[in-house]
């Protein structure tokens, strides 16, 4: 547990019409429980990401969308498979969520990029200037991707998708408890 933890981080989609705020009521659900990248097919089309990294959160701590966002008549959702419902954008087409509705009710998959920028990387400290490296302070980039799970391990790519920040991680041939997991 780190020695802070933020009581609620940001985000939202790239035009700003959808935005969501996550809660964290006590220490104990910080940093989130379960970090996973997703190697399926479906979340790489979905995302246009060949590892997409998301972290579980339970529904009654998300706020989505939130009051600050522009536009909340553009929350779409899309039934990707049975019982699995994807939120996104219906504007600029952002993908935020992943949902398997019978077997993880109570918990939206929350794709991290789209998170804000300072929750990710912290504050702009300065006015960045060419050249120099820009100097920010806080973010929670390193606690919300420490990737735990890697899904679909199946469908690695040799040399790209097989290390990196989930080599360590535990490895699924389907979902998260699908199968035998191995490292």
């Amino acid at each position: 547990m780190p020695d802070r933890y933020p009581a609620q981080i940001t985000g939202g989609c790239l035009c700003a019409s959808i935005r969501y705020t996550v809660t964290f009521p006590n220490e104990a659900s910080w940093p989130p429980q379960v970090h996973h990248a997703c190697q399926c097919t479906q979340c790489r089309k979905w995302l246009s990401s060949l590892l997409p990294i998301a972290i579980s959160i339970p529904v009654p701590n998300i706020s989505f969308p939130s009051q600050d966002s522009k536009d909340p008549s553009q929350l779409k959702i899309f039934e990707s498979s049975p019982d699995v419902e994807r939120k996104f954008c219906g504007k600029c087409g952002s993908g935020l969520t992943f949902q398997h509705l019978k077997a993880m009710p109570d918990t939206l998959e929350l794709w991290l990029g789209t998170l804000d920028e300072e929750v990710l990387i912290g504050e702009k400290m300065a006015e960045e200037k060419p050249g120099e490296e820009p100097h920010r302070e806080g973010g929670w980039g390193q606690d919300l991707t420490n990737i735990q799970e890697t899904l679909f391990w199946g469908h690695k790519i040799e040399g790209v998708t097989d290390g990196g920040p989930g080599a360590k991680a535990k490895k699924w041939w389907g979902m998260i408890g699908q199968g035998t997991s191995f490292v």
